[in-house]
């Protein structure tokens, strides 16, 4: 069964009677196409043609998605602990898909690429150091040497400057 929200969406976006929309929506949720309910379930629909069916199929799934996309981000927004009366009023107002994506990408996990491992390594520093050109008179060799932990993941220096090239390398993409 449609939710209200989506029912009282499509009335206001279509210039219909309120019960030609819900008979419509109640007939696609059995599963009848649009050709059918225009050609065979006149007396239901108040007489809508073909067209304005087929529009009100087509943005009564897209309302449907959006609803699943915002239980989604409900659901991810509980997993991390962030669910206020404040983001359940802007689920609840919005249709913006656009709108939806944003929230969502602020709850999604982030993906931890190779860079970002190196640096929870300690290698940053280093990778900062080269960028700069501010070694000194030491060698790379001789720098990346004080990095060398075997706690860190980092048994050696050809690891450390391994590391800390994943690291340059995303700052410079």
């Amino acid at each position: 069964m449609a939710s209200e929200s989506v029912l009282s969406r499509l009335e206001a976006e279509f210039d219909a009677p309120p019960a030609s929309i819900r008979a419509v929506v109640s007939l696609l949720e059995e599963g009848a196409p649009p050709q059918f309910i225009s050609r065979f379930r006149r007396d239901e629909t108040g007489d809508l043609g073909e067209e304005r069916v087929s529009a009100i199929e087509e943005r009564w799934h897209f309302l449907q998605d959006l609803e699943t996309r915002k239980e989604a981000i409900v659901a991810q927004a509980e997993q991390s602990g962030a669910v206020t009366d404040d983001l359940r009023a802007t689920l609840a107002s919005t249709f913006d898909q656009d709108l939806l994506d944003d929230i969502y990408q602020s709850f999604r996990p982030r993906r931890r690429t190779a860079g970002m491992q190196a640096e929870e390594k300690g290698v940053g520093p280093l990778a900062l150091a080269i960028h700069h050109r501010s070694l000194g008179d030491r060698t790379l060799q001789e720098v990346a040497a004080e990095y060398v932990s075997e706690e860190r993941g980092l048994p050696s220096a050809e690891a450390v400057l391994e590391a800390a090239v994943y690291v340059l390398a995303e700052r410079y993409a």
